[in-house]
């Protein structure tokens, strides 16, 4: 259990060094709309907070899944 807790945060260390790098190789400024508010951000940084939304929407999804299985659980 330890050993793959410790592949998991090896494996993310080195997807967040090739972020970095990512991040840091795409300086180029590009405007990004939402409704009606405009940014202008470098396209690495766009393409992270593109990915930490996914990320926190798989979350949620993920986090009332697992709620409902433990509400099914418990009635039995």
């Amino acid at each position: 259990m330890a050993g793959s807790t410790w592949v998991a945060m090896i494996i993310g260390a080195l997807l967040l060094i090739l972020l970095l790098v990512f991040i840091m190789q795409n300086p180029e400024a590009v405007e990004l709309k939402l409704f009606a508010w405009e940014f202008s951000v470098p396209s690495g940084v766009g393409f992270l907070l593109a990915a930490i939304v996914g990320a926190l929407i798989m979350a949620l999804v993920g986090g009332v899944r697992m709620f409902e299985l433990r509400r099914a659980a418990k009635r039995g």
